[in-house]
């Protein structure tokens, strides 16, 4: 077994703490079932494009308010120049 620091110490996240005794509350399986659906590295993957995915979709939904072409070439150059400069501002 490799060495794990701080195996075997418990830490307590920053949670509230009714989420804690819902936590608290579970079974192993539902534990294991819970991290495997929700916390796994693809499912954190999965949220992570998601959110890329609706940033993406607010943006040319705000270009296409604003009079940007709708479809096509010219929304998707639109788009990425709007990110671009979303990313270069921050």
């Amino acid at each position: 077994m490799r060495d794990c620091p701080g195996a075997g110490t418990i830490h307590r996240l920053d949670l509230p703490p009714a989420l804690l005794g819902m936590i608290d509350g579970l079974s192993l399986d539902a534990l294991e079932r819970l991290a495997r659906v929700h916390f796994s590295r693809s499912a954190l993957r999965r949220r992570r494009l998601d959110r890329r995915d609706q940033q993406i979709r607010d943006v040319a939904r705000d270009l296409i308010a604003s009079g940007a072409p709708l479809a096509g070439k010219g929304l998707t150059r639109a788009v990425k120049a709007a990110l671009d400069r979303s990313l270069a501002e921050s």
